[in-house]
């Protein structure tokens, strides 16, 4: 209709229309101008109709359009940040999605760079970061890991390196990693006289406190099962009881240990004793010297016998007799007894 001059518009029900929409047709031809276009959700499929009135008869025509996402304007996290142990790689990968100003994917986005950084409570952790390109519109973080001490509330920040665009992770978990050292926190001792001396057989005044750590000397208190081994190092004679502790939080705390070992007396020296503990195929280095005295007296050691008696003299060779402890060491220093000696014989008991 060639001398057609009717007012011509254009309208979606789908999408939003952008532009002018609605112009007068010359010639019978409506040619919309170049501001002309669709905004919206990219996953409906868009009809666009074009009415007019003639007549006063309503005459249309549609076309089926397929809405394409805009230009990047912003980020979305995909793939959220879970617990992780400090020097491993994040499992799921962390992601994110390039959207339009209208929420699409921008999935023709293939040249998007966007960085990631450690955060916790709003304080950059780490000055390094690491940046990913998108591909269809989704950026992964591969291999992804930090270094960093075991704690709560770590978020991660992705920022888009060409546009104001940044989206924060939820808050997760950075664990410690895997054992890789066994340490005495605090040595087993008692002090006697300045001395670290204990008596032999009984408990230590301070007891060995020993830790798990990772590579990074954290704490491994995800370790809260299994057991700690102590073990005489150097120094002979020795034996340790209830050598080996339960582990609470990463730490083994051996307040049943005792250690038994060779005293010094007037015919010997003590033995110097270091303890070392075990977990896992990991050993710790050596504690420092333990030494051991003996114990309260509780029996009596003839060590030579009377010999030469006669009635009304003395013996030639008198009689001696020893202190000792349970564990049959000379109790030879801070005691002051008196040993009584008896007469016995097969009649009955006599007089000294």
């Amino acid at each position: 209709v060639a001398n057609s001059g009717l007012e011509i518009e254009a309208t979606s029900s789908e999408a939003i229309l952008i532009g002018t929409s609605s112009l007068s047709a010359t010639s019978g031809t409506a040619s919309f101008a170049a501001d002309l276009g669709l905004a919206g959700s990219t996953s409906n499929t868009i009809t666009l109709s074009y009415i007019t009135s003639f007549g006063g008869t309503e005459i249309s025509v549609s076309e089926t359009i397929t809405l394409l996402a805009g230009l990047p304007s912003s980020l979305r996290v995909l793939q959220d940040a879970t617990t992780v142990s400090t020097r491993a790689v994040f499992s799921p990968l962390p992601s994110v999605e390039v959207l339009d100003s209208y929420g699409n994917l921008v999935l023709s986005d293939n040249d998007s760079e966007v960085s990631v950084a450690l955060y916790r409570n709003n304080v950059a952790i780490s000055s390094e970061s690491a940046t990913v390109t998108a591909s269809s519109g989704v950026v992964v973080f591969s291999g992804l890991s930090y270094v960093a001490t075991p704690n709560s509330n770590y978020r991660l920040q992705f920022s888009h390196t060409s546009i104001s665009a940044v989206v924060t992770s939820s808050p997760f978990v950075i664990e410690p990693g895997p054992v890789a050292k066994v340490v005495i926190h605090q040595q087993p001792r008692t002090i006697t006289g300045g001395v670290a001396t204990t008596m032999t057989g009984e408990l230590f005044e301070d007891n060995a406190v020993v830790r798990l750590l990772d590579q990074d000397n954290n704490l491994v208190h995800t370790i809260d099962s299994g057991a700690i081994t102590a073990t005489i190092a150097s120094g002979s004679g020795g034996t340790l009881i209830s050598a080996s502790a339960t582990i609470s939080n990463g730490s083994a705390e051996f307040d049943e240990m005792r250690l038994v070992g060779v005293v010094e007396t007037p015919e010997q020296s003590a033995q110097e004793y270091k303890l070392t503990f075990s977990y896992g195929g990991f050993t710790s280095s050596e504690s420092d010297v333990l030494k051991v005295k003996h114990n309260l007296a509780t029996k009596l050691s003839l060590v030579q016998s009377a010999s030469g008696g006669r009635a009304s003299s003395v013996f030639t060779t008198q009689p001696k007799v020893r202190l000792l402890d349970r564990y049959d060491n000379w109790v030879s220093t801070g005691t002051n007894v008196t040993v009584q000696a008896d007469v016995v014989d097969e009649n009955g008991v006599g007089s000294p």
